[in-house]
């Protein structure tokens, strides 16, 4: 007799935040009541015991450990590939070890979803550290706003159009969707994967909606910001977005987006160094030499993790 489908296949990847991981599985159960659930943590060479802890601590998780670090997508599609090949669910929720989910969200989210055929993906409320709902749903990317946002940082982004892109940190995806256009795209090590996703989601027909019923809280980036990882992770940023481009609008665009970026850049290195000099200020110096280091990273160029992977292929 085949096994039963679950409604929901959970997917959390974890690298060393095992307090973080523990508040997430703890929320898990009261947020699937009336589900029919499995959740898996992918173990991305966590040096914390964090692994040990879930195993230990909620023996129903399922417990997957890299050797070594992988990017975000390879990680979650541990557990993507043989959902999406076996038909083990319904669904798939990629989930962030540092959120933790409100009562009956997960059930909300499943409910929202069944409600409309054609939503292939669709993602909570999110609030903050601070209690203030974050924005979880962005317009598609363009090179225009990739200039703005590279030239003025922290600017907030406009309302999104009729089709956009997910907060990757808890997105639902219909795992009939996925069978449609496949996995995450692996060449994403962190950043715009879950732009890609979803724009592949609306090329196909299918619907990306957020639903105001679930609520989450999302402590924020925690994996990201951690040491060696990440001094890189600007690097990655410009790497990623040249990636997408690429992917999407092909080697013209990419490198036009590429090279606005890096002017934008200087331009912000040029006012920080100015600023340095004029008001004696060493932060507005040391602002200045890593916006040149940017500045001057071709993002056509892969990455140390990506020569390696390449080497051992």
């Amino acid at each position: 007799m085949p096994p039963e489908v679950l409604d929901v296949e959970i997917s959390i990847v974890n690298t060393s935040n095992c307090e973080l991981l523990r508040g997430c599985l703890r929320s898990l159960p009261a947020a699937c009541e009336g589900l029919h659930w499995h959740a898996t943590v992918v173990d991305n060479a966590s040096t914390d015991g964090s692994a040990e802890m879930v195993e230990s601590g909620f023996p129903w998780a399922k417990v997957l450990r890299n050797e070594g670090r992988l990017g975000f997508s390879a990680n979650h599609n541990r557990v993507l590939r043989p959902t999406i090949e076996h038909r083990q669910a319904r669904y798939v929720l990629i989930l962030n070890e540092d959120t933790q989910l409100e009562a009956g969200s997960l059930f909300e989210l499943v409910r929202f979803c069944d409600s409309d055929e054609r939503c292939g993906a669709a993602g909570p409320v999110i609030l903050g550290r601070d209690g203030l709902i974050e924005q979880s749903l962005f317009s598609f990317p363009t090179l225009l706003d990739q200039f703005r946002a590279s030239l003025l940082p922290g600017r907030p982004e406009g309302p999104p159009g009729p089709a956009g892109w997910l907060n990757g940190s808890c997105v639902l995806i219909r795992v009939e969707a996925l069978r449609q256009i496949g996995p995450l795209d692996e060449r994403f090590f962190i950043f715009f994967e879950d732009t890609d996703l979803c724009l592949r989601l609306a090329a196909a027909g299918w619907t990306v909606r957020i639903c105001e019923q679930a609520r989450i809280l999302h402590l924020g980036h925690q994996t990201v910001s951690q040491r060696p990882l990440g001094d890189s992770m600007e690097r990655q940023m410009l790497r990623s977005r040249y990636l997408y481009f690429l992917k999407h609008g092909g080697p013209a665009r990419a490198g036009a987006v590429a090279g606005l970026v890096r002017i934008a850049l200087a331009a912000r290195a040029t006012k920080a160094l100015a600023g340095g000099v004029v008001g004696g200020d060493p932060g507005e110096r040391d602002l200045a030499s890593g916006l040149w280091r940017l500045a001057r990273y071709d993002p056509a160029s892969p990455l140390p993790h990506e020569r390696t992977v390449e080497a051992a292929a």
